[in-house]
């Protein structure tokens, strides 16, 4: 049986495209420098995002030659702005991806603004709230937290941050800073979810994904 594989995102901006790419391919092992292997079965492939974003030219650039790989699974818009009515609203559109598109992997793509909102909830919630996909792993890119805060807001407000992160129950954070697993290795960040460092190189990314050790 084929190994249902959601991808997540409600973004395309900046390297976010290029990402999704490179886990696209990952997940079903690249054939070959012109595209992705013809053998689709093993696994199941869902991009979840608003259906807007099909419209860009990001998109048209990276993932649209793709299109035969994946399974198009339509998000809801994200229209509010600001630092936490943003990412309360990603956070329900995780929701219905996760109940909309039942898995067994799921991947949060650019997770760091949704994995400490996440944290902050009780862990019985938490499960809850993640219960429809069999595995859930997310890709922080820079945690602000391990690095000196500017003010005493700041502090307080990145060790929340990495409080909340530490938290978060589920299967595993990838990091793609090195500090931050340093942390973790040495015991200074202590986190629920298994911790391993995805390489920048984006073609290293077949083995990460292929990886479910």
């Amino acid at each position: 049986m084929a190994t249902r594989i959601n991808i997540f995102e409600t973004d395309l901006e900046g390297h976010r495209a290029r990402y999704l790419k490179e886990l696209v391919r990952g997940a079903h092992g690249v054939a070959d420098a012109s595209g992705v292997s013809q053998d689709y079965h093993r696994n199941r492939v869902r991009l979840c995002i608003p259906s807007s974003l099909r419209h860009t030219q990001v998109y048209a650039e990276h993932l649209s030659g793709l299109e035969g790989s994946f399974e198009f699974c339509p998000l809801p818009e994200i229209k509010r702005t600001g630092r936490f009515r943003e990412e309360w609203t990603r956070l329900r559109a995780l929701r219905k991806c996760i109940r909309s598109y039942p898995c067994d992997r799921l991947i949060i793509a650019y997770a760091d603004g949704l994995i400490p909102l996440l944290g902050l909830l009780p862990r019985w919630l938490q499960r809850r709230w993640m219960g429809g996909a069999g595995s859930v792993e997310a890709i922080l890119f820079r945690p602000s937290w391990i690095y000196p805060a500017n003010s005493f807001l700041d502090y307080v407000y990145h060790e929340i941050r990495g409080w909340a992160t530490a938290r978060w129950q589920g299967s595993k954070l990838c990091f793609l800073d090195q500090n931050a697993c340093l942390r973790a290795e040495e015991g200074l960040d202590r986190y629920a979810a298994k911790i391993v460092l995805v390489p920048e190189l984006l073609d290293e990314f077949t083995r990460w994904i292929r990886d479910d050790d």
